[in-house]
């Protein structure tokens, strides 16, 4: 069983929407820089025209991946006190509607798309969500490689805790956004 877990988990683990415009893009803290720098890629791409950066502890670190990948600081806005994608979610959710975000792309690693678009989706549902993922640590795109399997093991744990703690099931579906935006990027 885990086995099967292991050797299915991108397919289980990964939620990804094709590349849309959005008001704002969030990266999700936790995976420092491949998130960030890949956040700065889809922000210069054009995907969006604010980031927020959310995450306890690697905020201000994960700024400075954007502003170095080319995101003017005045774009960017800070989440500093989440310290689960829970909080991420929740903490962020007022800004986005003080912002009056309509469409938010989220950033995250590929094993966290599931939870993050779940969680995000219970905090903000009249937002359109949208979420594209970073790939470290999947061999050709398909299989997650064994140095990734802490995480990978970590995040059924957190997806079964999600659901009975907060009724947040994993198995919702994203829907396709309803509009394809300008500069469609390759991921990382």
């Amino acid at each position: 069983m885990a086995a099967a877990g292991f050797w299915f988990a991108k397919d289980l683990l990964m939620v990804e929407t094709p590349p849309t415009y959005g008001n704002v893009l969030v990266v999700l803290g936790g995976g420092l820089e491949d998130r960030a720098r890949y956040g700065a890629q889809l922000f210069c791409d054009g995907l969006a025209s604010s980031v927020i950066v959310t995450g306890a502890g690697d905020c201000i670190i994960s700024r400075d991946y954007l502003t170095t990948g080319g995101v003017p600081p005045e774009n960017i806005r800070l989440e500093c006190d989440s310290r689960s994608t829970r909080e991420n979610a929740l903490h962020t959710a007022p800004i986005l509607r003080e912002m009056g975000a309509r469409r938010v792309v989220l950033v995250t690693t590929w094993y966290h798309g599931r939870r993050a678009f779940t969680t995000f989706r219970d905090a903000v549902p009249e937002m359109e969500l949208s979420i594209l993922c970073t790939r470290p640590h999947l061999v050709e795109d398909r299989r997650p490689t064994f140095y990734s399997a802490r995480w990978v093991f970590r995040e059924y744990v957190k997806l079964g805790w999600y659901w009975m703690r907060y009724g947040i099931s994993p198995w919702g579906k994203p829907t396709a956004p309803a509009s394809a935006g300008p500069g469609m990027p390759a991921n990382v």
